[in-house]
């Protein structure tokens, strides 16, 4: 009898490798570059959980040409250790609709942290270093999911986000608007057909 319950312990322990194994198997997981440029039309708010606006456009890996907007808000999440030579720093979240040319979407949330530098000039910028993760968006009232070739995808990238020279107001914890660029890589995991 101990030997059949030991038999039956190890085919049930077999079974559940297997089974894990088959759904890693059912994602292809694919090298993920992006590239682009946008702007912050509103500025940042510094503000804890004040939305700020942002759009990009550039070109990435399994999208080609893309255009896309979203939000970006500071958090008063763990942001480590101020970088040297940061004014300051912070934790950020929010989330991107990547829109292909051909309509369909890539949406993604991205937590991280950010660090304001002094530009030399009496304006400051700042880097952002996020990952981006496939997952719905919700905007307002409106909630966006990936489509197309991107409905089901997982993984993530890391992105990293450049602004241009801005203005802070300190009075209203808020910078002036500014342009940026960012890169990013990863990987993303389409499902098999």
């Amino acid at each position: 009898m101990f030997r059949t319950s030991r038999l039956n312990t190890i085919a049930v322990a077999l079974v559940a490798i297997f089974t894990l194994a088959s759904q890693t198997a059912e994602a292809q997981f694919k090298p993920f570059k992006v590239k682009g440029w946008g702007n912050g039309p509103e500025g940042l708010s510094l503000v804890p959980f004040d939305a700020a606006p942002y759009t990009m456009s550039g070109t990435a890996t399994h999208l080609g040409k893309y255009s896309g907007f979203g939000i970006a808000y500071v958090t008063d999440g763990d942001s480590g250790p101020i970088p040297s030579g940061a004014a300051f720093n912070g934790a950020f979240s929010g989330g991107f609709v990547f829109v292909a040319a051909n309509g369909h979407r890539l949406v993604c949330e991205h937590p991280g942290t950010f660090a304001v530098y002094p530009d030399g000039e009496g304006r400051f910028y700042a880097i952002f270093d996020a990952i981006f993760t496939p997952a719905d968006l919700t905007i307002g009232e409106t909630t966006y999911a990936s489509t197309g070739k991107f409905m089901n995808v997982s993984g993530s990238f890391r992105m990293i986000a450049t602004t241009e020279s801005f203005d802070i107001d300190f009075d209203n914890f808020v910078t002036s608007a500014f342009d940026l660029s960012w890169v990013g890589e990863g990987s993303l995991g389409f499902p098999k057909n």
